[in-house]
């Protein structure tokens, strides 16, 4: 339906084959077409040394299986999942842009829960 965003989870059956199209990006395309504050989270964890292996501990465990075979060839959790993970979370569209509510303390104080809670 014309002006209706359209609803996929991640790993949707539905939203799968067509993802795998040439061409095609999904729902989301890439973690960087979601606006993803790079710079204001390098920031943010250069001053917490005390994070860094929680931080790339976390990093690893979402990122895709094989996410060295395919560009960009960083470990970076799949793009259609993390807007699904932010809409849930802070609603809208699960875009970063100067009207999202994330904030780069609640990445914070999420990696110090998750260091206090080792899975």
């Amino acid at each position: 339906m014309e002006g209706r965003p359209e609803v996929v989870t991640a790993g949707s059956p539905v939203d799968a084959p067509r993802a795998r199209e040439p061409g095609h990006k999904g729902v989301s395309g890439t973690v960087g077409d979601l606006g993803l504050p790079v710079a204001a989270i390098a920031s943010a964890l250069v001053r917490r040394p005390d994070l860094w292996a929680t931080a790339l501990r976390a990093g690893l465990s979402l990122a895709p299986t094989g996410w060295w075979r395919r560009p960009p060839f960083l470990p970076l959790p799949d793009g259609r999942w993390l807007r699904f993970r932010l809409a849930t979370a802070y609603g809208g569209d699960g875009r970063f842009g100067p009207d999202s509510p994330f904030d780069v303390d609640d990445l914070i104080t999420w990696l110090e829960w998750r260091k206090a809670w080792p899975g």
